[in-house]
């Protein structure tokens, strides 16, 4: 993808904020969701354990119901008719807990009884950063944490992906269901390797 110069994503960020205004008093308001579509993998046999991924925390300036758009000064705008399906940190949630599922064929048992005969792994996620800029990138930054329940014993792990999107908040959206993908891989990767120790190599 050809990068445009900064001035002119600025412009971009600056376009799309001002349409989106103008058009608020008489457009529906649109809702999205991290949630990918179905993948048409198949789901690999269930794993002999459960995790319980606990309610993600999101940075306070984008944890409102619509969709923060940045510019290149770093001015952060919200836009009244385009917002989250679900409060951003459950979207967050919803959208890792599907993703892992399918990659491990394991339950998350967030809110439901564990089974005592399984081992479980709690992990928490913290984003650092949710940068959403049309016409240039979608950036997640994030953090997280493997707790083993029978032993207390931890990994932890960070990383940044970014992801280059095009015109439009849709593309913005799906940006950020890709970024958000690569994060739940990495988290599949923590799991698996949690016996070796260490984090799994990540990509910015």
């Amino acid at each position: 993808m050809i990068r445009l110069p900064a001035s002119i994503r600025a412009a971009c960020v600056l376009a799309v904020v001002s349409a989106l205004a103008a058009c608020a008093n008489r457009a529906p308001t649109q809702f999205y969701t991290l949630l990918a579509p179905a993948e048409a993998t198949p789901v690999p046999a269930e794993s002999g354990y459960a995790i319980e991924l606990l309610p993600v925390v999101v940075p306070e300036q984008v944890d409102v119901p619509q969709l923060v758009l940045r510019s290149g000064s770093g001015a952060l705008q919200p836009v009244d008719t385009r917002r989250w399906a679900a409060p951003l940190g459950e979207e967050l949630r919803t959208a890792l807990s599907a993703r892992l599922s399918a990659r491990l064929g394991v339950r998350d048992v967030y809110r439901l009884a564990s089974p005592a005969s399984l081992p479980l792994y709690r992990v928490r996620v913290r984003v650092g950063r949710f940068d959403s800029v049309p016409a240039d990138y979608a950036l997640l930054d994030a953090g997280w944490s493997v707790e083993r329940r029978d032993d207390r014993s931890v990994r932890t792990c960070d990383a940044r992906y970014r992801e280059d999107v095009g015109a439009g908040i849709d593309a913005l959206v799906a940006g950020h269901q890709q970024a958000l993908a690569r994060l739940a891989d990495d988290i599949a990767a923590t799991l698996r390797r949690f016996d070796a120790g260490g984090c799994p190599d990540t990509r910015t």
